[in-house]
């Protein structure tokens, strides 16, 4: 019997919704009070961290994500001391200065040296080349760690440093004292199942349960990545998009269920559609990159594009968005020089239009199935309107909640 699996080819998936972040620094209402300088440095620091991602490396996007949030969280805080009302996330009110230090200078200053104490901790890659010379650029000396409440390079180090001193025993072992190695494992979890070679030409012994799947990245080194298929759900009626009920994603799905049958899919790089084995079938995806490491839950990026696109229509009052990019022929990242034939122009009208295209390039990469998509995306919003209305207890400073106990965090 011979599947056709319509697998459409990858579009690139959205960049730019990323730039939300820098919301999480201000109010809302600073985007209309403050100075041209004060946003054009909140924008530097945020691209600074979003460079010291991009140099990371294979940092997965939780990691990502936790190390953006606590760069903003830390300038937020830093921002806070000067304002009459926000409270600072950690140490709420603690650190406010009188209204006479209220000035542009003392926010920038405050600002600068949160950010970058947040960067030279999470993102540390890029301290030298770009954290320190941005500091000099703006007049700031990077090795001032003076903890002086009553000036704003020690309003920025301490905000930092309590941020810091929370979040480095939040579990995420980034500090790597749970388990070696930062980020690691802490849980003693031990797969059942022996590690099976992508594409998985073994069946997992037990499929109830994960199997590592291993693959040869670009430098030829073996990593594995974990998968998971569950034998007591019904098979996806392929060729539809009909969604799964199940926890297994395409290339564990298909692989396993479609072993031994004949289907028609992208056979790689420059092949086109093919005839192959079932078991032989692949995502759209870099081959030294093949699959994320997770089992079909929801879509992380439907999931936190949809809140991208939600926190903007919040912020700005609208959900316009108006943007285009053309990507040249033969410039993706799967295929060069041979994907896309001629230029193709993507337009967005909405941050919404843009968010829903970041969603289907996951299904168009074989990554997920629909309904991971579409819940990701709802959940998204539902995420972004909840972290919105608790961002507005810390601007107006309503916020009652108890401080951090830093003690039960360790």
């Amino acid at each position: 019997m011979l599947i056709r699996l319509r697998i459409t080819r990858c579009r690139l998936a959205v960049a730019g919704l990323l730039l939300a972040t820098h919301c999480l620094s201000l109010p809302p209402e600073a985007k209309d009070i403050g100075s041209a300088t004060q946003r054009n440095l909140v924008l530097k620091w945020s691209g600074a961290a979003l460079q010291g991602v991009r140099d990371a490396k294979m940092m997965g996007a939780p990691m990502a994500a936790r190390a953006l949030a606590i760069v903003h969280t830390c300038m937020y805080d830093a921002w806070a001391a000067y304002d009459e009302r926000a409270a600072g996330m950690q140490l709420r009110g603690a650190l406010r200065r009188p209204v006479n230090e209220h000035t542009q200078a003392n926010k920038e200053r405050a600002i600068s040296y949160a950010a970058y104490r947040a960067l030279a901790d999470v993102l540390p890659v890029d301290t030298e080349s770009v954290y320190k010379p941005l500091m000099r650029q703006f007049g700031y000396d990077p090795s001032d760690n003076s903890t002086d409440i009553e000036t704003p390079t020690g309003i920025g180090n301490v905000a930092c440093g309590a941020v810091l001193e929370f979040r480095h025993h939040d579990k995420s072992n980034q500090l790597g004292d749970l388990a070696q190695g930062a980020y690691g494992d802490w849980s003693g979890y031990s797969p059942v199942n022996a590690p099976a070679m992508i594409p998985a030409r073994l069946p997992a012994a037990n499929p109830d349960y994960w199997q590592p799947l291993v693959y040869g990245d670009a430098s030829m080194a073996l990593v594995s990545a974990k998968n998971i298929f569950t034998s007591s759900t019904q098979a996806l009626p392929l060729g539809t998009q009909n969604a799964p009920t199940t926890r297994f994603v395409p290339v564990t799905a298909i692989s396993t269920l479609l072993r031994g049958k004949k289907i028609r899919a992208w056979g790689g790089p420059g092949k086109g559609a093919i005839e192959m084995d079932g078991s032989e079938w692949l995502p759209y995806q870099l081959a030294t990159f093949p699959t994320p490491p997770f089992p079909e839950y929801v879509s992380g990026k439907s999931t936190y594009s949809a809140t991208a696109a939600r926190i903007l229509e919040l912020w700005t009052g609208s959900d316009h968005f108006g943007y285009s990019v053309t990507l040249p022929a033969g410039s993706s990242k799967i295929e060069p020089g041979v994907t896309a034939g001629e230029p193709v122009v993507l337009k967005w009208n909405t941050f919404t239009d843009a968010a829903n295209e970041a969603g289907m390039s996951r299904r168009y990469g074989g990554i997920h199935f629909a309904l991971a998509d579409t819940m990701g995306r709802k959940l998204g919003r539902l995420v972004a309107d909840s972290a919105w209305a608790k961002a507005q207890t810390y601007f107006d400073g309503a916020n009652t909640s108890p401080l951090p106990d830093l003690t039960a965090a360790k």
